[in-house]
């Protein structure tokens, strides 16, 4: 069992300020690195960890016959690669129906169904989640006065969504979803999240249904941002929305991985040259970071799942096979491959 020791020291808790400086003197300094791996260093709303990011679902929709309906997914790579898309009716592929909007030009009773999409990178797949689509009038339908809004809460914090509904026939139920499946246990109108951690954040919606009729709300997003005052009281210091907490005992990759989870976040992640020079300066010792190769030997990922896009390995780094698939900060800032079973300081990001 390691022994938790979370140190909060002048030397390594900066001004806002000063490590916005040494960030700009960073970003140069490790994009010499010897063997650089860089990215754009803007970052997304949000990153869940997948390959695949759906940012806007499709909903429940009732038409009238004849009436055209176009539904639409959002999505994007998150290593960059080209999505391609398949739609489909009662859980067969639809032929044609391959772009990002499905389109009914005349809807008939025959297009009353369940449907999805499904999203490949050419590897990775994911899907949308079920809607149901409607043809023709009916007496029971459900109506959405006030639905979820999106919102950006400190890590710890409680949040809250909401939806107003009325019904024409029946008692509503209703059903949350985050990232288009179904969240145990979040079946009333309103969904409350104790203790909010970064693994909350995503893309939230609420089906709502009568027994004859489901329909599905706007799709909202929550983000999860560190404040000052929260990374504070974590005795972190907080870069760019943020909060880094340094762990001075020594535990090998599983458990400090473990430790930051527990905690609400994850081993740090480092998406570029800026967040490692501002990493390094709260450091400047041998740390673990987030990264590894265990999955796959070559193909390191970050501990919540996503691929690593940008990296700081040292000249001949990394070089250590199928025995070395963790990665650390060395005490320079820069990163090699070592020994998942070494034992090492560490970085939590939460």
């Amino acid at each position: 069992m390691i022994k938790l020791n979370w140190r909060k020291k002048s030397t390594t808790v900066l001004s806002k300020g000063r490590v916005a400086a040494l960030a700009l003197i960073g970003a140069v300094f490790f994009q010499n690195c010897a063997t650089p791996v860089t990215t754009d260093d803007s970052a997304s709303a949000y990153s869940s960890g997948a390959a695949i990011q759906i940012t806007s679902y499709p909903s429940s929709q009732t038409v009238a016959l004849g009436q055209s309906l176009s539904v639409s997914v959002g999505a994007y790579s998150a290593i960059g690669l080209s999505l391609s898309y398949q739609w489909y009716k009662n859980g067969l592929p639809l032929s044609g129906s391959t772009l990002s909007t499905l389109t009914i030009p005349s809807a008939t009773s025959n297009d009353a169904a369940s449907y999805y999409v499904q999203i490949s990178d050419g590897t990775n797949t994911t899907s949308s989640g079920s809607f149901a689509v409607q043809v023709g009038s009916t007496s029971s339908t459900i109506s959405i006065s006030n639905g979820p809004a999106s919102q950006s809460v400190a890590p710890g914090a409680l949040t809250r969504l909401e939806v107003i509904a009325s019904t024409t026939t029946g008692n509503l139920s209703f059903q949350w979803l985050k990232n288009g499946a179904a969240i145990s246990g979040q079946t009333g109108n309103e969904m409350y999240i104790y203790n909010t951690t970064s693994s909350d954040a995503g893309y939230y919606a609420v089906e709502i249904s009568n027994g004859l009729t489901t329909v599905r709300s706007n799709t909202v997003l929550l983000t999860v941002a560190a404040t000052s005052a929260s990374c504070s009281a974590l005795g972190g210091s907080l870069y760019s929305g943020h909060c880094y907490i340094v762990n001075r005992t020594a535990a090998t990759w599983a458990t400090a991985q473990s430790t930051c989870k527990s905690a609400g976040g994850n081993l740090a992640i480092v998406n570029n040259s800026s967040e490692n020079y501002a990493i390094y300066s709260f450091t400047q010792a041998a740390v673990w970071l987030g990264a590894t190769d265990l999955t796959t030997e070559g193909s390191f990922v970050w501990a919540d799942g996503a691929a690593v896009s940008f990296s700081a390995f040292a000249a001949g780094e990394p070089n250590g096979g199928t025995s070395e698939n963790c990665v650390q900060m060395t005490p320079t800032g820069y990163w090699n491959d070592l020994s998942c079973s070494e034992s090492r300081a560490f970085v939590c990001e939460i």
